[in-house]
């Protein structure tokens, strides 16, 4: 998981993972992966959120209508939105290396009270998940 969401996980609490399989078009299966951690101390200076990629803007107005859909599917609102950002990845699928994007998403607390950032990456491949084993991994 640390590889493909490619970030070091020592130091930060998993509290939620949810993944789906799904089909786009005829033959595309991917996998829609949704980790929720916790972050603590200074977590706002890590490399991994200030060398993002992306965008890093405070202002959830510029948010894909898909991304805003998503987002609510699992009972975030825009107001609950911090900041923002995406990592890219390289992923090997076949033959070839395709990159995917990891969207994250600092939030208030009001979404579970135990939560403050929320990570979303799109897999070019139909895979499973043992969330359990993962969650109560040495954190």
């Amino acid at each position: 998981m640390a590889e493909l969401i490619k970030m070091d996980f020592a130091n930060v609490e998993k509290t939620n993972i949810q993944y789906k399989n799904s089909k786009d078009g005829f033959l595309d299966n991917y996998t829609r992966i949704i980790v929720f951690i916790k972050e603590s101390g200074e977590w706002e200076s890590k490399e991994y959120y200030t060398n993002c990629e992306g965008w890093f803007d405070s202002n959830p107005e510029h948010i894909l209508s898909a991304q805003i859909e998503e987002l609510r599917e699992i009972g975030i609102e825009l107001h609950q939105i911090q900041k923002r950002g995406v990592i890219f990845n390289q992923i090997r699928v076949g033959f070839s290396i395709g990159e995917i994007g990891i969207y994250w998403y600092q939030i208030d607390e009001s979404y579970d009270g135990k939560s403050n950032v929320v990570l979303f990456a799109s897999v070019p491949r139909k895979i499973s998940i043992n969330v359990g084993e993962i969650i109560q991994a040495k954190q």
